[in-house]
């Protein structure tokens, strides 16, 4: 299916100073994504686009599907759909014509998309104060308070998940995330925005945490009892990730 953004959307974009300002465009989707039916849009035209979120009622038949999103033909994201309502972000941040959702195996069902664009490009580029915080930090895409819930949920999944697993799992691996999300958990909620390094740092290390356990998280997928929270864990990993745009920890 094919949407024409321009066409769709062309008058939301406020004007500034006679230049077209930064804008969200919502698309409507409302329908299933699948192998067969991709949803492409069409930007009718070279846009930049910073990020864009995609909202998922979820995967249809089954506990997950892996969706993909591309940008002019380059892989800009990817990352499993759950069953429920969930809401990605990726970053472009590149000037771009056309973006594609796509899905290996199975179907999704999206509800909409949003796109943050600017035809001025340029103006979100490294060095000139967006999207990078104080020091060369990359700023939060979302807010402070995202970083704070999702690690309250982080700590929530490893408490349950500490009862199906061994006391070797929980010592070598479970507890060493859970002092990780304990430290993001107490710096975002004290600091607040005025300290957005400091919860980055905080967010590091706990990326750098799942990236040691990768064996064990991945090992929880091969198991009934334990596959819900090793889904769970690599969907808080790639919400944090989110967070920070297209950063590599």
């Amino acid at each position: 299916m094919l949407f024409g953004l321009a066409t769709l959307l062309s008058g939301a974009d406020s004007q500034a100073a006679g230049k077209r300002s930064s804008s969200v465009r919502e698309v409507p989707i409302y329908t299933n994504v699948s192998e067969s039916s991709p949803q492409v849009i069409d930007l009718g035209h070279p846009t930049y686009v910073e990020m864009m979120d995609v909202n998922w009622r979820g995967a249809k038949g089954r506990d997950n599907v892996m969706a993909r999103i591309y940008a002019d033909g380059t892989e800009v994201w990817s990352g499993m759909i759950p069953a429920y309502d969930p809401t990605f972000r990726t970053s472009i941040r590149r000037t771009v014509q056309q973006v594609e959702i796509r899905i290996d195996r199975g179907s999704a069902y999206a509800n909409w998309a949003k796109l943050y664009v600017n035809d001025e490009e340029g103006q979100y580029e490294p060095g000139n104060g967006r999207g990078h915080g104080h020091g060369g930090s990359p700023a939060f895409i979302g807010n402070i308070s995202d970083a704070d819930e999702l690690a309250r949920r982080l700590v929530h999944v490893l408490r349950d998940l500490q009862e199906q697993t061994s006391p070797e799992e929980v010592r070598a691996s479970i507890l060493p995330l859970k002092k990780a999300a304990a430290r993001v958990f107490a710096i975002s909620s004290a600091s607040g925005q005025l300290h957005q390094t400091d919860v980055y740092r905080a967010v590091i290390g706990l990326e750098q945490e799942f990236a040691n356990q990768e064996g064990f998280i991945t090992g929880l997928l091969d198991m009934n009892l334990t596959y819900d929270s090793g889904l769970s864990l690599i969907t808080i990993r790639e919400r944090y990730k989110a967070l920070f745009g297209s950063v590599s920890y």
